[in-house]
């Protein structure tokens, strides 16, 4: 065996034995192209979660939804005569304008005082029935919280669990503290308890809109009822009016309807791991599908985690529990934008608008 350490010269690829063959051009060059493309469709799935890895560490985002608006209906306080109506429907008002006036019925009778009362602690009884079960609710699912804190240290239950535990619990001391405080307003009774915020002056015809929990409810109804005049408590514009000078109304009765016209909003569901982005006065971004962008500020976050409508899951499909962040827009709101529901995407910074020395409030552009 003869071996060569010099190797033979390269020869010719398109000769072979002397005679010289012609190739198709295609067997000519190498289909690099065709390679890379192979490449590239092989490693894209990588390439995308690298590509969202980065941009979700340098920039944060959530999904969202415009909040929808409140329709609310302003119910009598107790027994009267309508003296004035103030508004008709398609009347645009300001928070705390006069919407009508109701003088208490000089008329009634003692028989009907006696049915009112009689109604009254019929009511009552119904509403202390109810709270009795509400207690019982609460804990149940105060020892099932209990139970699942338990289970999540012995590694048998996940956080999410946890999680739904802890909100299922809050849930029902939200409802017994409405139901505790609806039954106080009916033992105060009459036009006072209405100026402390009686339960049913407002009735929220949305509340799944009204997300901010029975405190801002009893804010909402504050200053609505003096004992005689009724206010608009937000600004809005009042759709449908029942009553007319002159009519007969008893406690409860629908006087008008109305929906709140709050400046713009979007409730944006945010990953607990960037919840020093929710601070109130951060700058926000909010980003409608057509690409239009309006400037916004986070005015909080909601007391409970919520999960995004399914409508706009994660890139991955997920649902998963987040902080429900109110953003509020600053710039105009188009009429076109303002659709219930519709999905967005809010990107948060880390600084924030500077703040008023007095008030604290931010100091919006």
């Amino acid at each position: 065996m003869k071996v060569r350490f010099n190797p033979l010269v390269k020869k010719d690829p398109d000769v072979v034995d002397g005679m010289r063959v012609h190739y198709a051009p295609s067997r000519r060059t190498v289909p690099r192209l065709r390679w890379y493309l192979l490449i590239l469709l092989v490693a894209s799935p990588l390439i995308y979660f690298l590509v969202n890895f980065i941009i979700e560490s340098v920039i944060v985002k959530a999904k969202g939804i415009v909040t929808p608006p409140i329709f609310i209906s302003i119910r009598a306080a107790d027994d009267g005569l309508v003296e004035k109506l103030s508004v008709t429907p398609g009347t645009r008002v300001t928070a705390g304008q006069e919407l009508l006036q109701v003088a208490r019925d000089p008329a009634r009778s003692p028989a009907s005082a006696e049915g009112a009362t009689a109604q009254e602690r019929a009511m009552s009884q119904a509403l202390q029935g109810e709270l009795e079960r509400a207690r019982l609710r609460v804990d149940f699912q105060r020892e099932r919280m209990e139970k699942m804190q338990q289970l999540r240290e012995s590694g048998a239950a996940t956080a999410g669990e946890v999680e739904q535990a802890w909100t299922m619990w809050l849930s029902a001391l939200d409802y017994q503290s409405r139901l505790e405080k609806e039954l106080a307003g009916l033992a105060g009774g009459g036009a006072a308890a209405a100026r402390n915020g009686t339960p049913g002056t407002v009735t929220f015809e949305n509340q799944e809109a009204f997300g901010q929990g029975a405190t801002s409810r009893l804010q909402l109804q504050q200053n609505l009822y003096d004992g005689r005049r009724y206010y608009a408590p937000r600004r809005g514009e009042v759709l449908d009016v029942f009553a007319r000078a002159g009519d007969r109304v008893t406690r409860g009765v629908a006087l008008l309807a109305m929906t709140l016209h709050e400046d713009a909003e979007v409730t944006a569901y945010l990953d607990p791991r960037h919840v020093n982005y929710a601070t109130e006065g951060h700058k926000a971004k909010i980003l409608f599908p057509d690409g239009t962008a309006l400037r916004g500020v986070v005015m909080g976050i909601e007391q409970f985690a919520a999960r995004a409508p399914s409508d706009v899951p994660d890139p991955l499909g997920f649902r998963r529990l987040s902080l429900a962040v109110r953003v509020k827009a600053i710039d105009p709101l188009p009429p076109t934008r303002g659709v219930s529901g519709l999905p967005v995407t809010v990107r948060f910074y880390r600084d924030a608008y500077p703040r008023d020395p007095k008030t604290g409030a931010p100091i919006l552009p």
